[in-house]
Parts: C-alpha cells; sequence; structure tokens
C-alpha cells in the first residue's frame, strides 16, 4: 500500500487506479474513463489519509474496556 506521505509518480498512480477498476468490474472507456481518473488522482491523497487512520484505529486501541459491575458492586 501507497503511504500518504509517500511520493507517488503518474504512472503509480496509473497502474493502480487501473487496478481498482479492473477490482471493482468496471468497463469505462473514453472521456469517460479520463473524467474518472481526474477524480480519483484529486482525491487519492484524502482516501490514503483515511485508509491509514482506519487501520491505526483497528492495530492499536486507545482505550481498555472496563468489565460490567454486576449489582452495584464495584
Amino acid at each position: 500500500m501507497v503511504e500518504a506521505s509517500e511520493s507517488v509518480d503518474q504512472a503509480e498512480l496509473r497502474e493502480l487506479f487501473e487496478a481498482e477498476l479492473r477490482v471493482a468490474g468496471f468497463d469505462i472507456s473514453g472521456d469517460d474513463r479520463e473524467r474518472l481518473w481526474v477524480m480519483w488522482e484529486r482525491h487519492f491523497p484524502q482516501r490514503q489519509v483515511l485508509r491509514e487512520a482506519a487501520l491505526a484505529d483497528t492495530e492499536d486501541p486507545t482505550f481498555i474496556q472496563k468489565p460490567t459491575t454486576l449489582a452495584g458492586r464495584a
């Protein structure tokens, strides 16, 4: 996975875009494909930050849940 802080060249971004289209099963061509590429590229940095934050939440819990108490006993 590409980290948000890493510098990514256009060729690598295009490969990621094409891979996502294949995985999603999209068959888009011509102008529609180029418009989707522009939108995908524009939002790539934000998606990476969100993806990293979501992974961090599941990897390292920031709290410990206390066990429930029975009938007012502490």
